[in-house]
Formats: C-alpha cells, structure tokens, sequence
C-alpha cells in the first residue's frame, strides 16, 4: 500500500486541492532561505516536517507545529513521518497550532504592520 506520492509542482487551484486533500505536508529542502510553502501548508491546518536549512526552524516549532530534522538523514525523516502517520490526534493538534502561528505571525496584514512600524522607526 503506497503513503505517499510525490505529484510535482502544483500552483493556484491543483495546489489548493492538494494542502486540502494532505494529512502533512513533508518538505525535505537541501537548499531553501525561507520555505514560503510551508506557510501555505500551515495555513491549510497541516502539521510540517522538513530541515533546519535557512530560516525554516522560524517557521517550524519543534514538536508543536511539526518537525524538524537534519539535511540529508532520511532516517530521522521516515521517523518524524512515521510519527505523523500513526497519531491522528497528534496530526490534529500540530496543523491546529500551525494555523494559529500563521495567523499570528505570518499573514499579509501582520507583514503590513510590521513593514510600517519599520517604516516609522526608520523615518
């Protein structure tokens, strides 16, 4: 029985569709300085797992909106997916928190305030 597929690049409708039908979302980026879909996966309630590359562990807090693991240690991935997999209730409360992160920190008009009390200081 196959888990996982991996479908590609996906954008407007097709990508909205797919954060609808996830129970996680697993991005094991090698090279990435921020990991804007990450955003988008909390936003649809989903809890995360990927690496500590770039700025993602300011995205990710670990073990209440996903996991994060170390760049090329698929071992440690398969564990934190696994985990995932098999707490329902776990899934449940990470993509809850996640959502309320992204609320919290990560929507265009917190990025409006922010920008214009930089904006102000600066002046």
């Amino acid at each position: 029985m196959t888990l996982a597929y991996f479908h590609g690049k996906k954008y407007n409708e097709d990508k909205k569709t797919f954060f609808e039908n996830a129970d996680i979302f697993i991005f094991p980026t090698l090279n990435e300085a921020f990991g804007l879909v990450l955003l988008e996966a909390m936003q649809h309630h989903l809890p995360c797992v990927s690496t500590t590359e770039g700025g993602i562990p300011g995205i990710i807090d670990e073990d209440k909106t996903g996991f994060l693991v170390p760049k090329h240690d698929a071992e440690t991935l398969a564990e934190k997916i696994q985990t995932l997999l098999s707490d329902a209730d776990l899934r449940q409360r990470m993509g809850e928190a996640g959502r309320e992160k992204f609320e919290k920190e990560f929507t265009l008009e917190v990025f409006e305030k922010r920008m214009a009390e930089i904006l102000r200081e600066n002046v």
